[in-house]
């Protein structure tokens, strides 16, 4: 028989989710800086953890997912900031191509993803990643 959910028995499930609109997630990632910043970071030290471990889940649309792909890998976020500062205009270019969004994921993915983050692949995220078919 499964047990009765009190507060004593509830063990937070923390949550991020983070919103898309292409170049508008620099200033996401600025806010993820400053609340690592104030919740993570202590004072002189090198960051005790990333932001990601501080989450059970962190899900985004559009560029909120690309962000979350990053918290995910372990990137901080003042190397997410550098990566919109140096290929924000290369990734999210305006106007938007009348291609369509396969023409421009496509370019994302394979023109900036591999000089920015490396060879990384999806293995890399296998721990830390939730499969919601299971």
């Amino acid at each position: 028989m499964a047990s009765e959910l009190t507060p004593q028995n509830v063990k937070p499930f923390r949550v991020l989710v983070l919103d898309g609109g292409g170049m508008r997630g620099l200033y996401t990632a600025m806010v993820l800086a400053g609340l690592s910043r104030r919740f993570l970071d202590k004072p002189g030290e090198t960051p005790a953890r990333d932001v990601g471990s501080a989450f059970n889940l962190i899900e985004g649309t559009s560029t909120g997912g690309v962000l979350a792909c990053a918290l995910a890998a372990g990137y901080s976020p003042s190397a997410i900031i550098e990566l919109y500062r140096r290929h924000g205009e290369e990734i999210f270019p305006h106007p938007v191509p009348t291609e369509g969004f396969v023409k421009l994921f496509g370019f994302a993915i394979t023109g900036v993803s591999p000089k920015s983050f490396g060879q990384s692949s999806s293995g890399r995220f296998e721990v830390r990643m939730v499969d919601a078919r299971s």
